[in-house]
C-alpha cells in the first residue's frame, strides 16, 4: 500500500520526488519477492483458498502497478513498460493500467503498440470518464503518429470531439509528446 500511495501521491514539484519514486519501487518489490510470506500475516485463517488467492493476485497487481507508475514517472520507460504488463497478467481488465502502458509505449515510440493498447483501455473506461477523454485524446494524437483512420469519430462521454493535443489536469504536454499521467 505504502509503494501505490507513493507512487500515485507523488507530484513533480516534490523536493523528494525521485527518492520517494525510488521508495515505491523498492517497497513494490519487497511486496512481490515475500508475498507468500506475507500471505499469512494479511489473511485471516478461516478464508478459503479461492480468496486467499483473490487476494494474492490483487496484491500482486497493485505491487506491480505502482512500481510502473514510479518507473514512468522516474522515465524509466522500459522499466514501466515491463511492470506494466506484469501487472496486467493480474488485472487484465484494469483501464488505468492499460492506459499508462499506452503512455508508457507512446514514450518508448512504439506507436502500433500503444495505439492497441489505449484501445483496450478505452473498452475498460466506461465507468470513468475522466480516463475515457484522456484515452480518447491519446487515441487521436497515435492515429494521426500511426497514419491509422479514425474509425467512427472520437468523442468524449458527452458525444463532444475531445481537444487535439492530450492534456492532463494541471497541465498540457508538448506538442508531439504526452502528458504523464
Amino acid at each position: 500500500m505504502i509503494a501505490r500511495v507513493l507512487a500515485e501521491r507523488t507530484q513533480e514539484s516534490d523536493i523528494d520526488r525521485d527518492e520517494r519514486l525510488n521508495e515505491a519501487v523498492k517497497d513494490a518489490d519487497k511486496m512481490i519477492a515475500t508475498i507468500d510470506q506475507s500471505l499469512p500475516d494479511i489473511i485471516p485463517p478461516n478464508v478459503t483458498p479461492m480468496q486467499a488467492d483473490n487476494v494474492k493476485k490483487q496484491l500482486l497487481f497493485m505491487a506491480w502497478d505502482a512500481k510502473g507508475k514510479a518507473h514512468m514517472e522516474l522515465k524509466q520507460n522500459p522499466q514501466a513498460q515491463q511492470s506494466f504488463e506484469k501487472a496486467l497478467q493480474y488485472g487484465p481488465d484494469e483501464a488505468r493500467t492499460r492506459f499508462r502502458l499506452a503512455l508508457t509505449l507512446d514514450y518508448e515510440g512504439k506507436y502500433p503498440e500503444a495505439l492497441a493498447a489505449v484501445n483496450q483501455a478505452l473498452q475498460g473506461s466506461t465507468d470513468d470518464p475522466a480516463l475515457t477523454q484522456q484515452a480518447q485524446q491519446e487515441k487521436s494524437r497515435l492515429q494521426q503518429l500511426t497514419g491509422v483512420a479514425p474509425t467512427g469519430g472520437a468523442t468524449s462521454p458527452n458525444g463532444t470531439s475531445p481537444p487535439n493535443s492530450a492534456s492532463s489536469p494541471g497541465g498540457s504536454a508538448a506538442p508531439g509528446k504526452p502528458p504523464r499521467k
